[in-house]
């Protein structure tokens, strides 16, 4: 089961998206905003929660399946922990840059994903994300645990940007500096864990 919580400015962006459609239609809202970046999910059980409530966060519930997330490679599976950010496409594509960079407000994503790999199965050399301190900018903190005798994988992510007011302003000669950082956060966003099949013991 997903649970997904907006609060703040994103909250009130998705609740003004939603908040004058039927509940089949935000049900399929939320439908298309998962198959948009994961084609081949599979969801159900969806249910909004405080769509027109302003003093309360909007609330997501779901379950979902995604065939062939992981990749097989020979006897390894490559897998991304980073679920929400999976086939996302860099904040900042172009090269080079016109206009001063500016963003609408300062936000920030608390990210906690479970996962329980399938008997037989266990990390191969398991490394994790980079975090990083980004200045007056925001912080990134991302961190990997085991569990239950190394088949479950915790893995905890804090992305926070705008830490103060000026750091949603920024100069169009900052660009090069501004692109470096969110190509770096998309790097670590994509680090993949290697699974590799453990012997049996008879």
């Amino acid at each position: 089961m997903g649970m997904s919580v907006y609060t703040g400015h994103v909250g009130q962006m998705f609740k003004s998206e939603i908040a004058e459609k039927s509940e089949e239609e935000r049900i399929q809202y939320w439908k298309e905003s998962i198959t948009d970046r994961l084609s081949s999910a599979e969801i159900s059980e969806i249910k909004v929660f405080n769509a027109t409530e302003p003093s309360r966060p909007l609330t997501v519930t779901y379950k979902l399946k995604v065939p062939n997330y992981a990749t097989r490679t020979g006897k390894r599976v490559l897998v991304q922990p980073s679920f929400f950010q999976f086939n996302l496409e860099p904040l900042f594509k172009s090269e080079t840059r016109k206009h001063d960079i500016y963003f609408r407000y300062a936000w920030k994503e608390e990210d906690r994903i479970s996962m329980v790999l399938p008997e037989g199965w266990s990390l191969d050399s398991p490394t994790a994300p980079r975090s990083t301190p980004l200045g007056d900018a925001g912080e990134y903190k991302v961190a990997i645990r085991l569990g239950e005798e190394g088949r479950k994988v915790i893995y905890e992510r804090t992305m926070s940007w705008g830490l103060v007011p000026q750091a949603i302003y920024w100069p169009v000669k900052m660009y090069p500096d501004i692109k470096k950082v969110w190509e770096y956060i998309h790097e670590q966003d994509n680090h993949v864990l290697t699974l590799k099949t453990t012997p049996s013991i008879n």
